[in-house]
């Protein structure tokens, strides 16, 4: 999900998750990479900023 904060301005990356079971083959990665291309068209508004949060309680696999 990608979401535009007009009062920053910033483009925001919520939920984006890869199932355990497909996780450590890349998809993540090319997940993310197609998000900032797509971001990178300023679909929503003009900025130069991108967040992307994670708990800092997930496990790691």
């Amino acid at each position: 999900m990608v979401i535009y904060d007009y009062d920053v301005p910033e483009y925001d990356i919520w939920h984006m998750m890869v199932d355990e079971s497909k996780q450590g083959h890349g998809y993540g990665k090319e997940a993310l990479d197609r998000v900032i291309d797509y971001i990178r068209t300023k679909p929503f508004g003009n900025s130069s900023r991108i967040a992307l949060t994670c708990n800092k309680y997930n496990s790691v696999l």
